[in-house]
């Protein structure tokens, strides 16, 4: 018998008991915990199809691939139109020959490219990005269907109008800011 046999009947032999004390009774011991747990907002948000859209970033977060690559993820809210309230995720590889397309999206969302490090960039996102709002476009990827690609086109102005397609689920930043009081004649200054 070579040592791969004994491996593998080692742990037949031996499966029950690992299977019965480690594995069940970690999971009972969450219960309460999971009972009382809240979904986080925006877990269950449905993705938006493919298509172009007004959005506000609501968040970033890093992860890693499954292959370890370090990854720095956006998170997009739609705002207008008929897919208002669904999300778009954008992410960006972290790999030296991702930089330039990295930095070209920081110079849109209005961060100090030139000037500043890469991780300082980084926790810039969170305070001085998340809340604004941006044209992205989702196209599906010609070279594996199964994924999505997402291009940040423009930031958008808080006061700039939806397309009128999409003017029907407007934030309401928009209608005040078309609303002027009436001038009367008391209020000029001569």
């Amino acid at each position: 018998m070579n040592f791969d046999d004994y491996q593998i009947d080692f742990f037949d032999d031996y499966y029950p008991l690992f299977s019965q004390s480690i594995f069940t009774m970690s999971y009972a011991d969450f219960d309460d915990d999971f009972q009382q747990a809240d979904v986080p907002e925006g877990s269950d948000a449905e993705e938006a199809p493919c298509g172009k859209y007004q959005c506000e970033i609501t968040r970033f977060f890093d992860n890693e691939t499954q292959d370890g690559t370090q990854r720095l993820n956006g998170v997009l809210k739609v705002i207008s139109g008929e897919h208002a309230g669904k999300v778009i995720y954008k992410s960006w590889l972290l790999s030296p020959s991702a930089m330039p397309y990295i930095k070209a999206d920081f110079k849109r969302f209005g961060l100090p490219v030139e000037t500043t490090r890469f991780s300082e960039l980084r926790r810039m996102l969170d305070t001085d990005v998340i809340g604004k709002r941006c044209e992205a476009v989702k196209k599906e990827n010609e070279k594996n269907t199964k994924y999505a690609n997402v291009y940040i086109n423009s930031m958008l102005s808080s006061l700039e109008k939806p397309s009128p397609k999409q003017s029907e689920q407007a934030p309401s930043i928009y209608e005040e800011a078309k609303t002027t009081p009436p001038e009367t004649k008391d209020d000029l200054p001569f």
